[in-house]
């Protein structure tokens, strides 16, 4: 991963500035977002390409994605992606394979513990 990118992502998930959600990359809560932790991702990806961001006009949606992050995201951000599995960023977790939506959406971890999960696998 993008040892940059890494260090943003961590700060933007401990900084208590994202509301989390689940299920889809961000939400729309009229006055404020949710995001998951893989919307934070996108969120920082919006803020490094305001040419992009300024062409995006559903808040739920980021490049045309709602349930996992964008080609160019992953790219971006190095992270390796070669099927539609890999766009959901597998670490390992209590000694097991898991995906970041997993942990965010089933396991229910907060932004802090899964900034904890990427420091250590990503």
């Amino acid at each position: 991963m993008n040892k940059r990118v890494k260090k943003q992502w961590l700060k933007a998930l401990r900084s208590g500035e994202y509301k989390q959600t689940q299920g889809q990359l961000r939400e729309d809560r009229g006055n404020s977002a949710g995001f998951c932790c893989l919307g934070v991702l996108c969120n920082l990806h919006a803020k490094a390409n305001p040419e992009i961001a300024s062409h995006e006009t559903d808040p739920e949606y980021y490049m045309g994605e709602s349930g996992t992050p964008p080609d160019a995201v992953l790219k971006w951000a190095g992270l390796p992606f070669e099927t539609e599995d890999d766009r959901n960023v597998s670490v390992t977790y209590r000694g097991k394979p898991r995906s970041l939506v997993g942990l965010n959406d089933s396991e229910n971890l907060s932004f802090k513990q899964i900034a904890n999960v990427i420091e250590r696998c990503l």
